[in-house]
């Protein structure tokens, strides 16, 4: 694998998770970021995949250098609270996808979110009125069917607080 190309470098960091090499992960991915171009998105795609592997500490922190380069992308707001919300951080989640919502009211995914961060907090009738809002925006979205359909069966029963959710959108 040549070292002065990032792609190929990405894509080895990225094996290199899928095998639990961490350290090594790591590594091909500074490797990556070097050699980038700057209109290759590598920082966001080692963002992603830190993410999908539970690195979440690593994942926040590429996110948030991301945001601070660029301020208005709603995706990464998304990205960044589920990276919070995963680590128990339910309240920071809660004030990225608000702040994005400011942005834009009309995202399914940010109000999908943010009634999954609600719920982590015990929150019940805010979270149904944001996955309600979700699924006005958009009607076949399955998840957010799913958290209302669980908010309207849970809700005589104040919802634990969850340390890490499951699945994100």
């Amino acid at each position: 694998i040549s070292p002065r190309n990032a792609i190929r470098q990405l894509n080895f960091g990225k094996a290199l998770l899928e095998t639990d090499a961490v350290e090594e992960g790591r590594k091909a991915f500074e490797q990556a970021v070097r050699e980038a171009r700057a209109d290759q998105p590598v920082r966001r795609e080692i963002a992603e995949a830190l993410l999908a592997r539970n690195l979440n500490r690593e994942a926040e922190d590429v996110f948030r250098a991301l945001l601070r380069e660029n301020p208005t992308d709603l995706h990464l707001y998304n990205r960044l609270g589920i990276a919070c919300r995963r680590q128990g951080r339910f309240q920071d989640a809660i004030d990225l996808y608000r702040k994005a919502l400011r942005m834009d009211p009309d995202d399914d995914h940010l109000h999908y979110n943010l009634a999954r961060a609600l719920v982590d907090v015990g929150r019940l009738e805010d979270a149904r009125a944001h996955a309600t809002k979700a699924l006005d925006l958009y009607p076949d979205f399955a998840e957010a069917k799913d958290l209302l359909a669980r908010l309207d069966g849970d809700s005589a029963r104040p919802a634990p607080v969850r340390r890490r959710a499951a699945a994100d959108e």
